[in-house]
């Protein structure tokens, strides 16, 4: 009766498909696959998975053009056994005329040219690896798989081409190992103030004192095996690096010395505001006393994180570092969400002073308060992780709201989405190697490089056309940032 009961379920998937309607959980396009989202696509696979063959041939003939890898791989196994019978060669012509399908060991065994991974991703995938999960079109290769983030089935042609991740084709491109891919390299992109910099703690004589540097590091990777959810779910790997250092005051300045009572603690919390709200802890502790000059520890932890859209990983750091050295010596670091925040209201941005611990920062640039001739709203959104962002793109708007739960608090006032006469571009930056959900904007353009320099932000092109200086009609756009 149960098994009856899920092939019920699952036949109401197809008849959900046939019927083509946007709320389908599954669809058909082109002989491929379409899942309404991410559960869509984990719910139906873990069905098939537990249905016999005859069960997913009946399930596969539901639809009109689909055909699985399975599919595929089942006849290349038969055509061969059928072949070896009454011929010498090593395989049949059908497995020689579809031998892209494959890949061949030195014996000439072959499998489906497909990750090696406990879901049965060869159930739900066409011959070419391809299935459509919410708006990202993803295609499978035993060593490589590639995600069309905007779902453009026009970049399927020249993806063979595409063999670096891409913000500019929208492409993600994962290099798979057998347990995890890694994805460009450590990233600095997420704010924590105690970065690459150090502190100095005093004993009350000034005869000792302790040295600490942190390091907090953020690794984008790929759960091949779905060890902490999904497989294929981007994880955020941040790895906190820590180094303490005892030191004397000798007639020669300060000088390293081995002493014990060396110890270092503190904790990060790390939190991907778009795909998760529940922040992940890493604790830094040594509790122990050690005799060393120096000290290395490091500490990591994984969360599911997403990109988004303008080519940024969101993920929030905040926590602090403790360094203990002999006699009481200490230094700290600490560190925090930032968020720069921009309006054109006096009111609310003395409210946001004085209620909610913005620093003034001054006037950005000059825009209208109203819709004046040739100008475009500034839209405002604020997301998850209390961070505001601004677009004059009601398309990245929409996107930002639907996808990734920003809430639109709308129009920030009105700029120029080209250059006018007497207008200067207002820059766009995030942070990080790989973006983050910290927005910049600035006119300077000497700020803007200094950002990137020395904040590992990037550059985002330009948000829009603002004045630099007052014109008529115009008012100030206020800057805070906490």
């Amino acid at each position: 009766m149960k098994s009856l009961s899920i092939l019920a379920v699952l036949s109401s998937l197809v008849v959900a498909c046939a019927a083509d309607s946007d709320d389908a959980p599954i669809r058909e396009h082109d002989g491929h696959l379409e899942f309404r989202d991410r559960n869509a696509f984990q719910d139906t696979l873990h069905q098939l998975a537990a249905r016999t063959p005859e069960e997913l041939d009946r399930w596969e003939r539901g639809f009109a053009s689909f055909r699985s890898a399975r599919s595929w791989y089942s006849q290349a196994v038969a055509e061969d056994q059928a072949a070896a019978a009454s011929s010498a060669a090593q395989h049949s012509e059908f497995v020689t005329d579809h031998e892209d399908l494959f890949v061949f060991d030195a014996d000439g065994h072959f499998e489906l040219d497909l990750p090696r991974s406990p879901d049965r991703l060869d159930l739900v995938v066409d011959r070419q690896g391809i299935v459509k999960i919410g708006e990202s079109i993803f295609r499978y290769r035993r060593d490589v798989y590639k995600e069309i983030l905007d779902g453009d089935e026009r970049t399927l042609a020249r993806l063979d081409q595409i063999t670096e991740t891409s913000r500019d084709d929208h492409v993600m491109v994962y290099k798979l190992d057998p347990e995890r891919a890694t994805l460009g390299s450590p990233s600095g992109g997420a704010s924590f103030d105690g970065n690459y910099n150090e502190c100095i703690g005093y004993t009350g004589g000034g005869g000792q004192r302790v040295k600490g540097v942190a390091q907090v590091a953020t690794y984008v990777t790929v759960d091949i095996n779905g060890n902490l959810g999904f497989p294929g779910q981007v994880v955020c790997d941040t790895q906190v690096f820590t180094n303490a250092l005892n030191q004397s005051n000798t007639i020669f300045g300060w000088w390293d010395k081995a002493t014990a009572q060396l110890r270092i603690s503190g904790v990060v919390y790390m939190n991907s505001p778009v795909v998760s709200s529940n922040p992940v802890t890493v604790n830094v502790s040594d509790s122990n006393t050690v005799t060393y000059i120096s000290k290395m520890l490091y500490e990591s932890g994984y969360i599911p994180c997403s990109w988004l859209p303008n080519g940024s990983f969101p993920l929030d750091l905040s926590g602090y570092l403790d360094f203990y050295g002999r006699d009481g010596s200490y230094c700290g670091m600490y560190g925090q969400r930032r968020d720069h925040f921009y309006t054109i209201y006096s009111g609310e941005r003395d409210n946001a002073i004085s209620s909610y611990g913005y620093r003034n920062l001054g006037t950005a640039a000059y825009i209208y308060g109203f819709q004046a001739s040739g100008t475009t709203p500034l839209y405002r959104l604020l997301g998850a992780d209390g961070r505001h962002f601004y677009t004059i793109y009601s398309g990245e708007r929409d996107n930002a709201v639907a996808i990734y739960h920003y809430v639109y608090e709308g129009v920030a006032g009105y700029v120029y989405q080209f250059q006018a006469a007497g207008t200067t571009p207002l820059y766009r930056l995030a942070d990080g190697p790989y973006g983050g959900t910290e927005h910049y904007y600035t006119i300077d353009a000497g700020q803007r490089d200094y950002y990137i320099s020395h904040y590992g932000f990037i550059s985002e092109g330009i948000a829009a056309y603002v004045y630099g200086y007052e014109e008529a009609n115009t008012t100030p756009l206020y800057e805070m940032s906490k």
